[in-house]
């Protein structure tokens, strides 16, 4: 029997991806056809896609632990800046603009 219980927990914490999950509702759904040249960007705030007018609520994320990461959220990031967070590529700021 090992008593060294504190070292067995400390191999049993494992980073874990954080998990993310789409917003959809009755008129976005997860997956979406829109036609060509159709605008689409993320929704203005306290707005919710209907039939009329359609947009993007975004995602919501957290890590392991359930800290909420969804202000940290990218929108077509540059690959350049991946390792240091893409200050201003967030989604909340900058929507699906490229």
């Amino acid at each position: 029997m090992n008593t060294n219980l504190a070292a067995d927990e400390a191999f049993e914490e494992v980073d874990q991806p954080p998990s993310i999950e789409l917003v959809i509702n009755k008129f976005l759904p997860q997956f979406l056809s829109l036609p060509m040249f159709t605008a689409f960007d993320r929704c203005p705030d306290g707005v919710v896609p209907n039939k009329s007018f359609l947009c993007e609520l975004g995602a919501t994320a957290n890590n392991s632990k359930g800290d909420d990461l969804t202000s940290t959220i990218l929108a077509c990031p540059p690959a350049a800046c991946l390792e240091f967070g893409c200050p201003g590529h967030e989604f909340a700021t900058k929507g699906l603009l490229g």
